[in-house]
């Protein structure tokens, strides 16, 4: 079974693919196009598969290439509404809230403070 060494190199090949250039990619990673194309060159050698058939300095994706880009896409999608879900938590709470409490605290008060909260944060649960 092939196991990649480095993860990263699936997220400059996602950029890369995205935007059909390694230029694009480099500006959204914040690296240099040099870095780009050693790594996705890495991810090629390492899959021991061609990614891109390169035509005076235009990348045509091969068959392999939109195979494992359609693999990685729903991910990357995925990962970033997880991390805006992630960054919206900062403002608004959600998930689920545990809490421990005596029986009589919680006869005596826990419901309306229950109510109350879920009333000011409806995306948590308890």
């Amino acid at each position: 079974m092939l196991m990649l060494q480095n993860l990263d190199r699936l997220k400059v090949f996602y950029h890369v693919f995205a935007k059909g250039s390694v230029i694009s990619a480099a500006k959204i990673l914040n690296v240099s196009q040099s870095a780009v194309s050693q790594g996705f060159q890495k991810l090629e050698s390492e899959i021991k598969t061609s990614l891109f058939t390169r035509l005076h300095k235009q990348l045509v994706p091969t068959t392999a290439g939109e195979h494992l880009f359609a693999t990685i896409k729903p991910f990357m999608a995925e990962l970033d509404i997880c991390l805006e879900t992630f960054e919206q938590a900062k403002d608004q709470p959600f998930g689920e809230l545990r809490i421990g409490a005596p029986v009589e605290f919680g006869k005596a008060y826990f419901t309306a403070i229950v109510a109350a909260f879920r009333k000011q944060y409806p995306d948590v649960t308890f």
